[in-house]
């Protein structure tokens, strides 16, 4: 069953994303929350079995057949090093939209929450240099959150897919 990449933000029933905006599919690796820009993404799909390949990184779960297609499954949480604690059936596969497309390639991760039209200004670009040494990060999204009198923080990890993809 494939999933609709859809925005769920309250405010994205009448309005288009601006130039100001950028527009992530959020998900999760564990208790972290990550992004990955929807232009790098083909579609969401439920697990499915996915047959190991011999002699193979750990990071590289396997291959399934979408469709016809001989995909490549990474296991996002083992390359980013992130603990998982999703039963396999649970989680789900983020495919990628990749320059070669010959070769098809799909990221195993424990759930996928929404799109989300991310207002520039939101976005700390700066936190990352000092922490990432293999530029695995884009930017640090910071989403407000007010609930009644409480309003909180919570970030998102903005994952940089390209240089992800160099390491794989």
């Amino acid at each position: 069953m494939i999933q609709r990449m859809r925005d769920t933000t309250p405010q994205s029933k009448s309005r288009t994303v601006t130039r100001q905006e950028t527009q992530v599919i959020e998900f999760n690796l564990g208790t972290d929350r990550f992004a990955i820009d929807i232009q790098n993404i083909k579609e969401i799909v439920e697990y499915t079995r996915i047959r190991p390949l011999p002699n193979s990184p750990p990071h590289i779960k396997g291959i399934i057949d979408l469709r016809g297609e001989i995909t490549t499954i990474i296991d996002l949480a083992l390359f980013m090093n992130q603990s998982s604690q999703t039963s396999e059936e649970k989680k789900r596969i983020i495919i990628l939209d990749t320059i070669e497309k010959s070769h098809k390639l799909g990221f195993l991760v424990d759930n996928v929450h929404s799109v989300l039209a991310i207002d520039q200004n939101l976005i700390d670009y700066s936190v990352h240099r000092s922490h990432d040494d293999a530029g695995h990060i884009q930017g640090i999204i910071k989403m407000r959150y007010d609930e009644g009198q409480n309003s909180y923080t919570d970030l998102i990890i903005w994952l940089n897919i390209e240089q992800i993809l160099l390491e794989i």
